[in-house]
């Protein structure tokens, strides 16, 4: 299998599911999501242990608010025909609505513009 690493910026759409798998025995907690972009293209997202439970704090506080998130050295990959990403074990950083990120600040006034 092939893997590409890459950035991603994207509007939290809806959230599939949330549940805990078994790999190689152990129990993993997950979550898949998708994120859009300004032109509608729907991104589906998969993350992994610790950045599950954020992803479910921040899902929680945000109250019918927009999430943007940045994902950095996202593991972009093949699944079942289709294109998606994960995060990584050690390399995958997240922003949630971090608004000192001038790309965020772009997005969103793009987004705010085109609604």
């Amino acid at each position: 299998m092939v893997c590409f690493f890459s950035d991603v910026i994207g509007l939290l759409s809806v959230v599939i599911e949330q549940k805990e798998v078994t790999k190689n025995g152990s129990p993993l907690n997950m979550i898949s999501f998708e994120l859009d972009d300004l032109s509608g293209n729907k991104l589906r997202c998969t993350l992994w242990e610790n950045f599950t439970v954020e992803m479910c704090s921040i899902i929680d506080k945000s109250c019918n608010e927009s999430v943007i998130f940045v994902i950095q050295f996202a593991k972009m990959k093949s699944w079942r025909g289709a294109m998606g990403i994960s995060n990584t074990m050690f390399n995958t950083r997240i922003f949630i609505n971090n608004y000192d990120i001038p790309e965020v600040l772009a997005f969103r006034e793009r987004y705010l513009c085109s609604s």
